[in-house]
């Protein structure tokens, strides 16, 4: 690639950078908000190095806004919508801005690149950021600017009129400021909060009044509903539906009833759902919220099947399934240990984790394109530990992390991959995120990086079980040190057990089910 992107090219055969044409009365100036740094050539919309108007560009605008100063409007259109600073930097508040000011007939500038809409006025002149037509779109709340549109501006002597067009609606425009938008993305990631679980014991699950608090973090009121529902039809819940007005800054607690109609558990049981249904009350438009969906949690007080169940495993679609372990339930002490299970791959994606609780600490076991690695973060940075081999598809194989108070060592289906050695007793550092089996944690919690496959017999120990090449067991054991151990052979539904001395039974809220062993 040439300095400067084939900018050159670009004007040999097709055109100015930059330009400006007059109609109508109308003065219209097109600048190139991609020239990139002017030491380097480096182009880059993360660096504000990268992102000033040079100064050929500069007197250009200069001479344009000139030129147009008798005009009823001037409009200007670019690229990247610097004005909203951040990794843009200041260069356009500090120097375009007081240049358009000072014009005193800017009408508009408009910009696009980050793909949702939104508008943020400033001295008189509009400054509007189109969202997408055809890219890609976050649809975080779509009627808020995520979405597929275009703008229609109409254009008078003395005004001019702005109409976003979604497929077959019309948006206010002027509505979608920054703050606004805000509002409703905050909005959209407020949880419902529910502070009952329903008890399951050997008799089946007991009758409960599931409690939901519903807020209002935003400046102008919000509508809400909230419906339980449940795919088993055992389930009797009281009232189907919940309506409320919450104004700004309020909350309200919801009660439901919920009673299961017989005691006997099977493979169809299945948990309950409180959808959240919410309106954002805007002073022309009502904005609705994407309803976000709640799994009620079990208190689990059940014991575990016979041991003569069927050899099944749990089935992940690499899309969205994983199994959650609490942080507060892995209970791994300082010192070492290890983390080991079975999969089958049915693919193998750029980033794939097979357990893990990584975020700048703990451990985890990857297989990005098929390549096991292991890592643990100890003594205060991340220690990693590659194989070089590639795992193959639709076969099983058995992956361990061990830590014995030394070194870090990763074994593939027994065998001795590679080994690190660290300072002697080093501490792993520890998070307060959960441990997913089939994707990693980010920074909030939320699973990425999903696992394609069948996983089977799980299970974390405070202790370094393998010191030198073995041959591992097909079917696991819970033994003295074991912490947790899940071998996905019995399940009532989304409930999975544990075979480890905590008997953390689980249910499988992050989607993923019990299917039989693939050869």
């Amino acid at each position: 690639m040439p300095r400067d992107q084939h900018d050159k090219n670009f004007e040999m055969h097709f055109g100015p950078l930059w330009y400006s044409f007059q109609h109508k009365n109308c003065n219209f100036i097109v600048l190139y908000s991609d020239e990139g740094n002017p030491e380097t050539g480096e182009k880059a919309f993360n660096k504000p190095e990268s992102q000033k108007v040079s100064p050929e560009q500069f007197a250009f605008l200069q001479q344009a806004l000139q030129r147009g100063k008798d005009n009823d409007h001037q409009f200007i259109f670019l690229h990247h919508p610097r004005w909203l600073q951040g990794n843009y930097g200041n260069d356009w508040g500090q120097r375009v801005h007081p240049l358009l000011k000072q014009a005193g007939n800017v009408t508009a500038v408009f910009a696009g690149h980050i793909h949702h809409m939104r508008y943020d006025p400033a001295d008189g002149i509009e400054y509007v950021t189109l969202a997408s037509v055809g890219a890609h779109i976050q649809s975080t709340v779509p009627e808020a600017g995520f979405l597929h549109q275009y703008h229609l501006v109409t254009v008078r002597p003395k005004q001019v009129a702005l109409t976003a067009y979604p497929v077959g609606a019309a948006m206010n425009v002027r509505e979608i400021t920054g703050d606004m938008q805000a509002e409703v993305v905050g909005l959209a990631k407020q949880p419902l909060e529910i502070s009952q679980r329903i008890k399951i014991t050997d008799a089946g699950p007991q009758a409960a009044v599931l409690t939901a608090k519903v807020t209002n973090p935003t400046s102008k009121p919000i509508e809400f509903t909230v419906t339980p529902s449940s795919g088993d039809s055992h389930w009797m819940l009281f009232p189907s539906h919940v309506h409320g007005r919450l104004e700004p800054g309020k909350s309200q607690t919801v009660k439901l009833d919920a009673e299961y109609s017989t005691k006997t558990l099977d493979s169809s049981f299945r948990g309950i759902d409180l959808v959240l249904s919410r309106d954002y009350l805007a002073k022309t438009t009502r904005y609705r919220i994407p309803d976000t969906t709640t799994e009620v949690e079990f208190d689990l007080q059940i014991s575990e099947p016979k041991d003569d169940v069927a050899n099944q495993a749990l089935l992940l679609d690499g899309k969205d399934d994983a199994m959650r372990i609490p942080a507060e339930k892995i209970k791994l002490p300082q010192g070492p240990f290890t983390v080991e299970g079975w999969i089958n791959a049915a693919s193998f994606s750029d980033r794939t984790a097979v357990f893990a609780k990584t975020q700048n600490s703990e451990y985890g076991i990857y297989a990005s394109k098929g390549v096991p690695t292991a890592t643990a973060h100890l003594g205060g940075k991340y220690v990693q530990v590659r194989s070089s081999r590639t795992l193959s598809t639709k076969q099983w194989h058995h992956l361990a992390l061990v830590y014995d108070g030394k070194s870090l060592a990763l074994f593939v289906d027994g065998n001795e991959e590679a080994r690190e050695a660290v300072a002697p007793n080093s501490k792993r550092t520890t998070n307060g995120l959960p441990l997913f089996v089939g994707a990693d944690p980010d920074g909030s919690g939320t699973p990425g990086s999903f696992f394609h496959g069948q996983v089977d017999e799980f299970r974390v120990s405070k202790a370094a079980v393998y010191t030198k090449n073995f041959t591992p067991n097909r079917r696991l054991k819970a033994e003295q040190d074991t912490v947790v151990m899940y071998n996905f052979d019995a399940a009532f539904g989304p409930i999975v057990f544990d075979k480890g001395p905590q008997k953390l039974h689980l249910q499988l809220n992050r989607g993923g089910k019990l299917t039989e062993l693939a050869p």
